[in-house]
Parts: structure tokens; sequence; C-alpha cells
């Protein structure tokens, strides 16, 4: 396994853990696992912990010039084709978006009440879900690429 794969896949767990950290922090958990809670926010703290030391390892690995992360033209194009996953889940989440608070927006007017998500606190939690998933997406496209992807796509 590479470096560039295990930078992927920390950033995979790192971004997990804290999504996991965020929607628990705020909506809380669901009524079969609240007895659990303790164990579930330990083990996501440990996965924070655990993907923080590994990139701090890789990091000063890199920049103590002892076998340093060299990108090849194979972790370039990895690295491109996950960003480009990325851009694309944000620029379609974010157009869907928009477009369903204009539609909220007609709806509002015509029937005097709001619909779900045109709700300032709502439209902030899909936001942040965007950012997560996005970068979620990026971190899987380049694992999928270092573990059985063709490079042609």
């Amino acid at each position: 396994m590479s470096k560039q794969e295990i930078y992927a896949w920390t950033s995979l767990g790192f971004t997990v853990a804290i999504f996991g950290y965020y929607l628990i922090s705020a909506f809380g958990l669901p009524t079969g696992i609240e007895n659990y809670s303790e164990h579930i926010t330990n083990l996501i703290w440990k996965v924070i912990g655990i993907t923080v030391l590994i990139e701090l390892i890789l990091e000063l690995s890199n920049s103590a010039k002892i076998g340093g992360v060299q990108q090849d033209e194979r972790d370039i194009l990895i690295t491109s084709k996950g960003l480009r996953n990325a851009y694309y889940f944000l620029m379609v989440s974010i157009i869907t978006l928009v477009v369903h608070i204009l539609i909220n927006d007609y709806f509002s007017q015509a029937t005097g009440e709001r619909l779900f998500l045109a709700k300032p606190y709502v439209i902030f939690h899909v936001l942040v879900f965007i950012l997560f998933i996005a970068n979620i997406t990026k971190s899987a496209t380049q694992i999928f690429y270092y573990q059985w992807g063709s490079y042609n796509a």
C-alpha cells in the first residue's frame, strides 16, 4: 500500500468519524442505541486519534526526507479523479439545493407555508452534509482507483 493510498484511507476515516460525531451532536442517537452512546463516542474519538496520528507520522516522514511521499503520474491522475468526482457531486448538490429553495419560495408564496428544507438551520445542515459527502466521495474514489481501478476512465 503506497503512502498516497494510506493518506486516502486516513482521510476517509477521519471524515467519516467527524461526520458521525457531527450527526450525533446535531441530531442525537437513534432510540435503539442510546445505551451505547459512550461506546460510540469513544470509538469515534479513537478513530479520530488514530487517523490524526497516522497523518502526523506520514507528514513527519515526508518533511524529514526519510522515505518522503513520492507522487508519480499515477498518484496525480488518481488524485485528479477524486477531486473531479467530488467537484461533480458538489455542483449537482448545490444546484439541486438552489432549485429546491427557488421552488420552495414559489410554493411558500402560493400556500403560505415553508417546506422543510427552506428553514435556515436545515439548509445549514444540508450544506454541511454536502461538504462531508464530497470529501468522502474524493477519498472513496481515490481508494477505488488505488485498489481496483483502471486509470483510463
